[in-house]
């Protein structure tokens, strides 16, 4: 990672690249979604050789923030792998700590306890910019496993758009039951559908 940093801090001199000088959090926000993605894509091919290389895209991107951010004085990499290794540290009190957790449902009740402590919210963290699908299956994860009592919505309060809302969040939680996200098993009728359109055209 260092290596890393010290091409991308070469990269950004005045001696360097002037693409690279002129990229800003603004303009690097995209690559880290489609790099995220690329990264997705790999893993559902079960392609190995893509999964390492596409790592290594996103591990970039993770540097060249931190270097963007190292040049306006906010924070640097070093800041950054300290926030996460507090944070796994924090959040793992059954490792490093005193509470115990016997399975993957207590592990995620503690780690939502410790968020809500840290952030006043067990839904704080959760992207703006997720796809729909996606982010509600979080958002019912983070209540599932939390110690909050099950929300009820007032259905009369609801307008049209709302109740198609609610029917999709509920199928969210459906295909959750069963252990898989309603966004891939959208994907992949999409996909289905996609190509019994191009065999009859």
């Amino acid at each position: 990672m260092l290596n890393l940093i010290d091409i991308l801090r070469k990269l950004r001199s005045p001696e360097g690249c002037p693409w690279d000088r002129e990229q800003s959090f603004d303009t690097l926000r995209e690559f880290v979604i489609e790099e995220a993605y690329e990264v997705v894509d790999a893993i559902e091919q079960n392609d190995m050789n893509m999964l390492c290389e596409e790592l290594g895209d996103l591990l970039l991107q993770i540097a060249f923030q931190s270097v963007v951010a190292e040049e306006m004085g906010v924070f640097d990499y070093n800041k950054v792998e300290e926030k996460i290794c507090s944070k796994m540290i924090s959040r793992h009190p059954h490792v490093f700590g005193k509470e115990t957790a016997n399975n993957s449902d207590e592990v995620l009740k503690l780690w939502n306890k410790g968020k809500m402590k840290e952030k006043g919210s067990i839904l704080s963290g959760i992207p703006s910019k997720l796809p729909a699908l996606l982010k509600a299956h979080k958002v019912h994860k983070r209540i599932k496993n939390s110690y909050l009592n099950k929300v009820e919505i007032n259905m009369k309060d609801l307008s049209k758009e709302e109740k198609i809302g609610k029917e999709l969040y509920e199928i969210v939680i459906k295909s959750s039951k069963i252990g898989i996200q309603a966004e891939d098993c959208l994907n992949s009728f999409i996909k289905k559908l996609s190509k019994e359109v191009e065999h009859e055209g």
